[in-house]
């Protein structure tokens, strides 16, 4: 593999890392709108579940670590399309 090659390759996998960052960024930020908008309607365990999803998410977002992101992200979009 050459040098133009492997920056090649190096680069797509920053920006789909770059990528899945701002999905986890809107995400958290879409979780916390529903959470005050829906917040009669949830319940304890539903909103305690969803905050702890929000704060991982948040927490991963400061991490280089894809995997840990992908699957907080993971976690978060299944919560908050049960909330929805």
């Amino acid at each position: 593999m050459n040098e133009a090659e492997a920056n090649a390759t190096s680069d797509r996998q920053r920006r789909k890392f770059i990528e899945l960052k701002n999905e986890a960024h809107e995400l958290a930020y879409s979780a916390e709108k529903t959470l005050v908008e829906l917040s009669d309607d949830i319940s304890e365990d539903d909103r305690k579940a969803l905050e702890l999803a929000i704060k991982s998410t948040r927490d991963c977002l400061d991490s280089e670590a894809s995997s840990s992101l992908q699957l907080a992200v993971d976690v978060l979009s299944g919560l908050a399309r049960k909330m929805a």
